[in-house]
């Protein structure tokens, strides 16, 4: 007899939606020193596409700079086509911030490192992401962010 709630989770496809690489400050970077500071930011978003199929999106951009100078911003949109069906509301939250991103991301630092070296720089190694603690980051953000607005239909 087969379950009413049969779960299931399948990587459908994993693609590219868009990379970029910028070196506004080339040739002349290149000779200059200083000491490099550099910002990651992180983007995750999911919608349903259809059925059961869903895209995730991991959005990553890496800029590095010094005396207020960008060296290099490298973005990278990596997707991946999920079937996901028999998990609960929360279950589902959990496999688009942390499971999914984190299938995503290795291809996000072999994308990374490649288009920085491609731009003339060493190859750079994305540090590794806890997707677990930037996602509950990320709900205590926007809980807050809830909490602080004011309700629906009240006016000043």
């Amino acid at each position: 007899m087969a379950e009413e709630n049969t779960r299931n989770l399948q990587i459908v496809k994993i693609y590219m939606k868009d990379c970029s690489v910028e070196s506004p400050n080339s040739p002349a970077i290149f000779s200059e020193t200083g000491e490099t500071q550099f910002k990651l930011d992180i983007d995750v978003k999911n919608r349903a596409i259809e059925g059961d199929n869903y895209e995730v999106v991991l959005s990553v951009s890496a800029r590095a700079a010094f005396n207020d100078r960008t060296l290099f911003l490298v973005e990278v949109h990596q997707a991946g086509l999920f079937s996901v069906s028999g998990f609960s509301e929360q279950e589902r939250e959990q496999i688009f911030g942390i499971w999914a991103p984190t299938q995503l991301f290795p291809f996000v630092r072999e994308v990374a490192s490649t288009l920085c070296s491609q731009a003339g720089f060493p190859q750079v190694m994305l540090p590794i992401i806890n997707f677990e603690q930037f996602h509950e980051a990320r709900r205590q953000s926007e809980a807050a962010q809830a909490e602080a607005a004011p309700p629906q239909g009240a006016t000043n």
